[in-house]
């Protein structure tokens, strides 16, 4: 088996992460797939933890600077996500009332959501 450093390791490691995280931010920038801002959220994770694993071969300045910004985006796209699973449960249940009344009130609870939700996203983006 071929030696390989740990520092190699941090950044194919670390790389592929990051890759998944920009992969994904298409998705999030647009705000029109709810999966994307659940894998960003996924990757941005990984990335803190994998800072974690590694810092020990890693710049503690540049460490520092990831975890914070990382921290700032997977705070935002904690929020996303977890409009976007109440706006996708209030729908299926608002496509399975029989009462005009019931899906009306559920109705409005959606606007307000999706428009608290576009807050977020601007927040999303800043990050």
């Amino acid at each position: 088996m071929q030696n390989v450093s740990l520092a190699k390791c941090a950044h194919v490691v670390l790389g592929g992460w990051l890759g998944d995280l920009a992969r994904y931010s298409g998705g999030v920038v647009r705000a029109r797939n709810i999966e994307a801002v659940h894998q960003a959220r996924v990757a941005s994770h990984r990335l803190r933890t994998g800072l974690g694993v590694f810092k020990g071969v890693l710049r503690e300045d540049a460490v520092k600077k990831w975890r914070k910004a990382l921290r700032m985006l997977a705070k935002a796209l904690s929020h996303a996500r977890d409009l976007d699973v109440q706006i996708d449960l209030l729908n299926q249940l608002r496509r399975g009332m029989k009462r005009s009344k019931e899906k009306t009130g559920i109705g409005r609870i959606v606007t307000v959501l999706k428009r608290t939700r576009a807050g977020v996203q601007r927040e999303a983006r800043a990050s």
